[in-house]
């Protein structure tokens, strides 16, 4: 009998948890790591427009930004960036983490687009939407540590 672990709900749930678990041990343990995370447009301040138009990107957390980001005492993690001179804060919800990356660029967790991303709540988001694609990609070339969601 061959299952088809991708499409079972019990098993996506625990790669959630592992993979949110992998971030906050980068961010308890590491000097240095980068994330995406789908853009949801729900920080504590508005984005700059041309930032709030982006549907996805890419985040790194070095020096202060990983300094100022922490896990609350709800076990939430609170994200801390900078844009400019302006400072951003959002708490990083599970269903928005997409990949991470060591701090030698190298892909350790990734999340399997094609279902979750383009779920009902994010239907916004177009599967062929050239952005994602091309980020997917990127983070497909430093594959070599990857657990896939």
């Amino acid at each position: 009998m061959n299952i088809n672990l991708s499409a079972n709900e019990a098993h996506k749930e625990i790669m959630r948890k592992a993979m949110m678990s992998v971030f906050k041990s980068y961010l308890n343990y590491s000097d240095d790591f980068s994330f995406v995370i789908m853009n949801n447009n729900n920080w504590d301040n508005e984005l700059p427009e041309e930032i709030s138009e982006i549907k996805s990107f890419s985040l790194t957390l070095k020096g202060w930004s990983k300094e100022n980001s922490f896990i609350n005492e709800n076990g939430e993690i609170i994200i801390t960036v900078a844009f400019g001179e302006e400072i951003f804060q959002k708490i990083l919800y599970e269903d928005e983490l997409l990949a991470v990356t060591n701090s030698d660029n190298e892909t350790v967790f990734i999340k399997d687009f094609e279902e979750e991303l383009y779920s009902e709540k994010n239907k916004h988001l177009k599967p062929n939407d050239e952005g994602i694609k091309n980020s997917m990609e990127a983070f497909m070339k430093n594959n070599k540590n990857i657990y896939k969601l």
